[in-house]
């Protein structure tokens, strides 16, 4: 029995079929790594304006602006936060460990804290690797940001300084 010709039916329904296999593997491996590539959604608790005095001047880093008032976003404004939390890993801190960065955000209990400066309506980020808001050194494990919902931006990321 001789081998069926390339150009047999037989033969062509097998490679279309081959050809199908590996675009069906190929697309579910793209959406599988798409999928693993966006992680775990991270989100950050809203505090209590009862919050705003502890955090008015943290021990070892700067705090928030001078602010004059808190204010209650709208849960559009905090998804919108929420959305944009990876961001702060693209900014290096001004102090007190001038230059470190917040990599891995899922390593951190996250806070808000919205608060009223000079007539505009920020929100402070606040990170903690235990949860406590207000702590002394630390490094890394605990810092402040300020995100500015009218234009989107974070900006004043300072990292606790160490003992």
């Amino acid at each position: 029995m001789s081998n069926p010709s390339p150009r047999t039916p037989t033969h062509r329904v097998a490679r279309d079929a081959s050809v199908m296999a590996l675009v069906v593997f190929g697309t579910a491996v793209l959406l599988m790594g798409c999928q693993h590539a966006s992680g775990p959604t991270i989100a950050g608790t809203l505090l209590p304006s009862s919050e705003a005095a502890i955090l008015r001047r943290p021990c070892s880093r700067p705090g928030p602006p001078p602010f004059e008032a808190v204010w209650v976003p709208s849960d559009d404004d905090i998804a919108l936060l929420n959305s944009r939390l990876p961001r702060i890993g693209r900014l290096r801190a001004a102090c007190c460990i001038k230059g470190a960065r917040i990599d891995d955000l899922r390593h951190y209990s996250i806070y808000f804290l919205p608060i009223v400066s000079s007539g505009r309506r920020l929100i402070y980020v606040v990170g903690s690797d235990d949860g406590a808001l207000n702590v002394c050194d630390g490094g890394e494990t605990h810092w402040g940001a300020i995100y500015d919902p009218a234009t989107g931006s974070f900006s004043d990321l300072f990292v606790n300084g160490v003992a």
